[in-house]
């Protein structure tokens, strides 16, 4: 890919270049700069840093310490915030599942005594769904 089809990748807010021009007289958007280097990132084979080697990054893009330290605090309650997030999501989930079993139970019950006049069919679905709520969890976690 030489110059002039990298700057057609890129639209003329994020890249100002002529066709003549090298990589090295090319300005990039902060927003650009970013997806590059993300994608430059997610190139890389083994995808995981240590603290040193973002410490030197952040030394090369002249970042000061304290600014990253902040972004990594940042960072850090972030992810602890979204795992937190998902045992709750979990626990609605089930209950809504519950929910929806006894209405479609108590239904499927009620319509089997009016029309049979006693529990015939209503048994096999609402006991098949039962066990397959109580054996979902099995699976998870």
């Amino acid at each position: 890919m030489n110059v002039s089809d990298s700057a057609a990748v890129l639209s003329p807010a994020t890249a100002s270049t002529s066709r003549s021009t090298s990589f090295s007289d090319t300005t990039y958007s902060s927003e650009a700069v970013q997806k590059i280097l993300q994608r430059a990132l997610e190139l890389r084979t083994d995808g995981r840093f240590s603290t040193q080697q973002l410490r030197e990054m952040a030394a090369e893009l002249d970042i000061s310490p304290e600014t990253l330290s902040a972004a990594i605090s940042d960072w850090n309650s972030q992810q602890s915030e979204a795992i937190s997030r998902v045992p709750l999501a979990r626990v609605s989930s089930r209950r809504q599942q519950w929910r929806t079993y006894a209405l479609a139970s108590v239904l499927m019950i009620s319509i089997d005594i009016l029309t049979a006049g006693t529990l015939t069919w209503s048994i096999f679905p609402v006991l098949g769904w039962g066990l397959g709520l109580t054996c979902g969890k099995c699976d998870r976690p």
